[in-house]
């Protein structure tokens, strides 16, 4: 039970970095400096810091899930049905020995 909690605050983590350091927001805010008419220095930065919070606020609110995230949850998925397979295995067992008792 420990390790889950200790996992949910690993993927809580992760989650909150890779919201802020998105590699397509970059690529997305070149695009977009490609088609902004040229404007003076400060208004071109205000502009870009604007964009730039709005795209990561649009993509948190999409809910979506990083690799590293999907990765754990792969892991855990993975050690789940090893698990379910152990325990599947010691009732066949258990049932086994039950019905030659009788």
């Amino acid at each position: 039970m420990k390790s889950s909690y200790a996992l949910a605050h690993i993927i809580r983590e992760t989650h909150a970095k890779t919201v802020n350091q998105i590699p397509l927001i970059d690529e997305l805010l070149k695009t977009l400096q490609g088609v902004l008419p040229t404007a003076p220095g400060p208004l071109r930065a205000d502009l870009e810091k604007n964009l730039r919070a709005a795209m990561q606020q649009g993509l948190a609110r999409m809910n979506l899930v990083t690799r590293e995230e999907l990765e754990v949850q792969e892991a855990v998925l993975a050690r789940t049905r090893e698990k379910l397979e152990a325990l599947e295995k010691q009732v066949a067992a258990l049932e086994e020995a039950l019905k030659n008792k009788t």
